[in-house]
């Protein structure tokens, strides 16, 4: 993903499809102009789900899901970015 547009659109596609979701940090680790986000999120897929060409239909049931995002930060902006996912519940 690249481009301000592009992470807008990341998120945007996220909350449409858990519009009740939540997400909980659980570590925040911030060294130099790196800065690592441990955190589970969960809520009820009410919504269809889009990631690249790929598309998800409404689920149903409340889902969790535990992440961690690494990144990189100059002048205040996201330069770059990694996310690792665990297995959904």
């Amino acid at each position: 993903m690249r481009g301000h547009e592009a992470f807008k659109t990341y998120f945007q596609n996220w909350w449409k499809a858990f519009p009740n979701g939540n997400v909980e940090i659980n570590n925040l680790i911030v060294s130099n102009d790196q800065v690592v986000i441990e955190a589970q999120g969960q809520g009820i897929q009410s919504g269809s789900f889009a990631l690249g060409n790929k598309r998800s239909d409404p689920t149903g049931p409340m889902l969790e899901f535990h992440f961690c995002k690494i990144v990189r930060v100059q002048n205040g902006l996201i330069v770059s970015g990694r996310s690792y996912s665990d297995s959904y519940k």
